[in-house]
């Protein structure tokens, strides 16, 4: 029986992708090394054109999440599940059928441009790199491109510019190039991982700006990888909340923030609310901050049941079971057998 070539079938996705389905569907996800789980998705979708923040504490698992999705997670790990771009499934690809999607259609924005970008190399023909990698442009397009992709990215005298090398760029300016690589072949998700959190508060604001301003024009999809809720809130239509690599609530990020359901998420808020100032938090400005008892765990050291239980103020005796998935009105979810009220004020005490 013939069979169709991966172009056909990526076509074949791609005609029959509904427009309401979500552009990434994440169901059942585990990356794990030597048994220990690092990732644990149960459902998570990105929306065509919209923005999703990932939030949670260092080591809540964000980045491992997001490079995931694209099989970047650390060699020896194991990853099993479904991820599914535009009804495309990507778990099970070859790493030479993944190249095509890696940059082509998914690019990735990393947290510190000067650990990412060749220190010996011209910026300007490490876009170049990026493009020819996934297009079939002659030289002088691709000469072309570059010099519109710095100008995109709102990079000064850009001729100029694309013949240094990264040493002699700010960081600001080097977070800019970094974003041109991941939007050189106009891919339909950016995974931005902390994109602004080395910079001062006036460049965050204009990397934080030029980042939604893009999405917008290109109708390009933005996973935004964050510990800070505050920005999280201000760019992101929705949020999904990360502890120990799996997702304990997510919804409209004003749902979410302003009452939270899991204790997880409602100790977050109560660690540093001013990040997240709204009527419904305004009680908690002023008052003394709530830190999470503990650390995260290890892998392989959580709990069983509720991952969060050995830190958490209101654990019961239920939450060493796996607490199902809940949905809220707000077309959003959580898992967790003792949920905050949802008029409740943020408060991590007991």
């Amino acid at each position: 029986m013939a069979t169709m070539s991966t172009r056909a079938v990526d076509e074949a996705a791609e005609a029959g992708a509904d427009a309401g389905e979500p552009l990434i569907a994440v169901r059942d996800l585990t990356v794990s090394i030597d048994g220990n789980e690092l990732v644990a998705i149960d459902e998570l979708d990105i929306p065509r054109g919209g923005r999703l923040g990932l939030v949670g504490e260092s080591g809540a698992g964000k980045t491992i999440t997001a490079l995931s999705l694209l099989d970047l997670q650390p060699r020896q790990a194991q990853r099993t599940g479904s991820v599914r771009l535009e009804g495309r499934e990507l778990v099970g690809l070859t790493d030479r059928e993944l190249s095509r999607v890696r940059g082509a259609d998914v690019g990735v924005v990393l947290q510190d441009p000067t650990s990412a970008l060749n220190p010996l190399t011209r910026v300007g023909r490490q876009i170049d790199e990026a493009i020819r990698m996934h297009s079939s442009m002659t030289r002088r397009q691709r000469k072309e491109r570059v010099l519109e992709l710095l100008s995109q990215v709102q990079l000064p005298d850009v001729k100029q510019l694309r013949r240094r090398f990264p040493h002699q760029l700010s960081g600001g300016q080097r977070q800019r190039v970094m974003i041109a690589i991941g939007i050189a072949c106009n891919p339909k998700l950016l995974i931005a991982d902390e994109p602004s959190s080395s910079l001062d508060v006036n460049v965050q604001a204009e990397i934080l700006d030029l980042l939604v301003r893009l999405g917008e024009e290109h109708n390009m999809a933005t996973l935004f990888i964050s510990h800070n809720l505050g920005v999280v809130r201000m760019i992101c239509e929705r949020v999904a909340v990360l502890y120990g690599g799996k997702v304990v609530e997510q919804g409209p990020s004003d749902a979410v923030l302003d009452h939270p359901r899991h204790r997880y998420t409602e100790a977050l808020i109560a660690a540093n609310p001013d990040q997240i100032a709204s009527d419904a938090v305004q009680g908690a400005l002023g008052q003394p901050l709530w830190p999470i008892p503990g650390e995260t765990p290890s892998p392989g050291q959580f709990p069983s049941g509720c991952r969060f239980r050995n830190r958490c103020a209101h654990a019961l005796a239920s939450c060493a079971e796996d607490p199902p998935i809940k949905r809220t009105p707000a077309d959003g979810s959580f898992i967790c057998w003792n949920p905050a009220d949802d008029g409740e004020r943020p408060d991590a005490r007991g």
